[in-house]
């Protein structure tokens, strides 16, 4: 595996095309209607903790290109959740708190 820094993106736009476009695809209410539920008007937030959690986790240099970004099962309303799916294997798990304190994700290899 190539070090970190050697993956990591350049600029905003190298990030951008190292994203699945369907990253950048807003889910709706009936796209996903038990979260939707669950969560009430946090589901809003839901977007833009996709796009920034496939963000950090290409500039942790630990993802060479972002395959998919979901919503955990586990999120709340106060804490939206989201996996992110890299190419080489790797899966990372952030949160709001994470990405509010510029936490890192955490990484495991994808099942």
């Amino acid at each position: 595996m190539p070090a970190p820094e050697a993956i990591a993106p350049k600029s905003q736009a190298e990030a951008r095309s190292r994203i699945a476009p369907g990253v950048f695809s807003k889910d709706s209410r009936s796209d996903l209607p038990g979260t939707a539920a669950k969560l009430g008007d946090a589901f809003d937030r839901i977007q833009q903790v996709r796009e920034a959690a496939a963000h950090r986790t290409l500039d942790s240099g630990r993802c060479d290109y972002v395959d998919l970004v979901e919503v955990s099962d586990t999120s709340k309303s106060d804490n939206i959740k989201v996996f992110v799916d890299c190419r080489n294997g790797q899966r990372f798990y952030l949160d709001e708190t994470i990405l509010a304190a510029g936490g890192i994700a955490i990484g495991a290899t994808r099942p």
